[in-house]
């Protein structure tokens, strides 16, 4: 029985992620008994982390499978139309937006950076997708700004596009991709010729991730899971 290779590289990362997880949850236990104990709490808690794991598996190509065409975004939405709020607070002098305020802005910025990925996957070059965007987002702050009596320094499109212009690429043409179906049992692998076999090399460095709070323009605190 053969496996695909990103299975399989997914599957030995992920068991090793969870033996982290495993160590993790033992420590916590130690760490539970030492505090108990007059003398052992004042012991540090055993803990092992792994900074740097190689592996070198033996494997053989069973064969390459086509995958149907498959295309990209340009836009990472949920960046972009953070940075565009960003800028349209920046260009209100920072002035704190009320409740309603900021969640009409918000909606206006989806809807456009929705048709600007349109607009771009249709062929507009993104110089000119990027121009009608800062237009209709200049044009979107200026009536929001006046119906809540917000003042607003004019928002320069120009500028807007200049900031912006690097959260947005090129639309990327669909490209054909191909599974590669591989034997890795190590029962079957004896059975076949070493001259046909290959053996990759995996290089894993341990990161962990905290949670990290903060306080958004309408005073709501928020939590991100962020690299340690």
């Amino acid at each position: 029985m053969s496996i695909s290779l990103h299975t399989y590289i997914a599957s030995i990362v992920s068991q090793i992620t969870q033996s982290r997880a495993d160590a993790d949850h033992t420590a916590a236990q130690i760490a539970k008994i030492y505090a108990q104990d007059e003398l052992l709490k004042t012991f540090s808690t055993p803990r092992f982390r792994t900074p740097e794991i190689e592996l070198t598996i033996p494997i053989a190509i069973d064969g390459l499978v086509p995958k149907p065409a498959q295309s990209y975004e340009p836009v990472n939405k949920q960046k972009f139309n953070q940075k565009t709020y960003q800028l349209l607070k920046e260009s209100a002098a920072n002035q704190p937006f009320n409740r309603g305020v900021s969640i009409k802005l918000q909606s206006m910025i989806a809807a456009e950076s929705s048709a600007l990925v349109t607009n771009l996957q249709a062929g507009m070059s993104k110089n000119q997708a990027l121009n009608r965007y800062g237009e209709s987002a200049a044009k979107n702050l200026a009536a929001v700004a006046k119906d809540n009596g917000i003042k607003t320094r004019p928002l320069v499109v120009e500028q807007l596009v200049a900031k912006l212009g690097k959260h947005v690429q090129e639309p990327v043409k669909p490209i054909n991709l191909v599974d590669t179906s591989v034997v890795v049992e190590a029962a079957k692998l004896r059975e076949i010729n070493p001259q046909n076999m290959i053996q990759i090399k995996i290089k894993l460095n341990e990161e962990g991730m905290e949670w990290h709070s903060n306080v958004d323009a309408n005073g709501d605190e928020r939590a991100r899971l962020l690299p340690e």
